[in-house]
């Protein structure tokens, strides 16, 4: 009898367990279908270059990883995957997602080290402040159920190529282009100089931004500092030079033009430096009325209420403000000085170049400047004064023309190798190392997947867990059944 009951008791456990099972699978398969229809491809891409971290491309720009749902990138991939003419971008745009991969433990992260003093029973945390440096991007199959398993994989393979070679255009330092000989032409000695100028110190500041971005980078033994250095060289000595030569000796292709561009300047420096003098009165003014510590003390029926009357910050910050205005006064009192005395050099050597000369003087220097002149700016500076003094009208221009067009030059040379070696510093920054993609996963929906077993174990499990606990229940009661039957025939007999 009891063999009997032990049997009754396995087999009740046993088809309560099967019982379970079959809706954990049922459970499990609804939920599959349900969550898991749809077909897809799927890669990472990974962002391991230095400020990834912080959502900062290598150019100092913020890049956003959602930039491959843009339109060039997925014209180019459409037509290197060959499906250009089946779909277009407004079909693919729908089905291609990106997403953040965020670590399980962030916010411990994020958190940890905050201070004891800095902590608070509420603490609010922002995904805006995480950056992700892996994402997941997932193409579904919904544009177009027929499309095969190797034309799927193919496109999201290509999208991810077109958007790594379009970040490393799009996010690498750029490069600055050389200076054309021709396009000065078409200006006066001034403006050539000027342009000259420009180009030298943007050359300069880039190569000073680069340095700081690269300080230990090297390139032939050389690094952005090094031709920081030769930029400012080239503006110090080669410029200044040219500069000299043209302002001493009245060099310009229109002198009307040239002394109404000084007196264009001057007049609009002084009309600035008025209106900084006006500026500063009235600081001065504003100021002396303005006591750094006054108080007053305001009487009531019952007592005396203390009155701060200025602040000292606030004065502080006039004072301050004071002292800009006193240097940008400064500065453009040296201005107006430096484009006055170059008015009185351009009256004066406009005087030397009208006073006559006699044929022999004449003859004598043209003999001579005909085989200096290719070398002049090649001479220390007490000869090249010389050359210039002996030299006519003529032959001073051709020297300027012959300096202007050695110093662009040099300049191209040291631009040249500015050039090469952002590019040598970009391909250390964006690379196939720095900007990486995973290979392409495809993805059906199936319950003989190992996503679907999985889910079935998570979902099964503990409904047959619970079945094992009502059966184990069960039999305990039908054992304090049975206890108390015998125990009541025994009583009886």
């Amino acid at each position: 009898m009891k063999t009997n009951k032990k049997t009754h008791w396995l087999r009740n456990t046993l088809l309560i367990l099967i019982g379970c099972a079959i809706i954990g699978l049922i459970l499990s398969a609804v939920l599959f279908m349900r969550d898991h229809n749809r077909t897809s491809v799927s890669a990472t891409l990974s962002f391991t270059f230095d400020g990834a971290q912080n959502g900062v491309a290598p150019n100092g720009y913020a890049f956003d990883a959602n930039e491959i749902l843009s339109e060039e990138i997925l014209t180019e991939a459409l037509e290197n995957a060959g499906l250009s003419g089946r779909y277009t971008v407004e079909d693919i745009v729908p089905d291609l997602a990106v997403q953040g991969i965020y670590p399980n433990d962030l916010v411990a992260q994020m958190t940890r080290h905050n201070s004891l003093t800095e902590m608070s029973s509420m603490q609010t945390l922002s995904l805006s402040e995480y950056h992700p440096t892996v994402y997941r991007v997932v193409l579904y199959k919904d544009f177009d159920p027929s499309i095969s398993k190797s034309e799927m994989t193919n496109l999201l393979q290509n999208i991810l190529v077109s958007y790594q070679n379009w970040f490393e255009q799009t996010y690498a330092m750029k490069t600055i282009e050389g200076i054309q000989v021709e396009e000065l032409g078409d200006y006066d000695y001034f403006q050539q100089l000027e342009i000259l100028q420009f180009k030298l110190q943007q050359s300069a500041g880039y190569a000073d931004e680069m340095a700081a971005k690269g300080p230990s980078f090297l390139l032939n033994g050389k690094g952005f500092s090094d031709l920081s250095l030769q930029f400012n060289n080239l503006l110090s000595s080669d410029l200044s030079r040219l500069n000299a030569t043209m302002t001493m000796n009245a060099l310009s292709l229109d002198l009307d033009r040239l002394r109404g561009q000084y007196k264009q300047e001057i007049k609009e420096l002084e009309n600035r430096l008025a209106i900084k003098t006006n500026l500063m009165n009235n600081l001065d003014n504003l100021i002396s009325n303005y006591g750094k510590n006054g108080v007053i003390y305001l009487s009531t029926s019952d007592s005396f209420n203390k009155v701060d009357v200025e602040s000292s910050g606030v004065y502080d910050m006039l004072v301050d403000i004071r002292n800009q205005v006193s240097n940008d006064i400064a500065v453009l009192n040296t201005q107006i000085a430096n484009y006055t005395n170059k008015l009185e050099e351009l009256n004066k050597g406009e005087e030397k170049e009208t006073e006559p000369e006699t044929e022999e003087n004449e003859t004598s220097a043209e003999e001579k400047q005909t085989v200096t002149v290719a070398e002049a700016d090649e001479t220390d500076q007490e000869e090249y004064e010389v050359l210039l003094s002996e030299a006519t009208m003529g032959q001073k221009k051709e020297i300027l023309d012959a300096g202007i067009s050695r110093l662009v030059g040099k300049s191209n040379v040291v631009i040249d190798s500015l050039a090469e070696m952002v590019e040598a510093f970009n391909a250390t920054e964006i690379n196939d190392l720095t900007v990486t993609t995973s290979s392409v996963k495809y993805k059906a929906p199936s319950i003989f997947s190992g996503t679907f077993i999985v889910l079935a174990l998570k979902t099964a499990g503990p409904i047959c867990a619970l079945g094992l606990m009502a059966a184990l229940v069960l039999i305990i009661i039908s054992r304090k059944k049975e206890n108390r039957y015998y125990d009541g025939r025994t009583r009886t007999q």
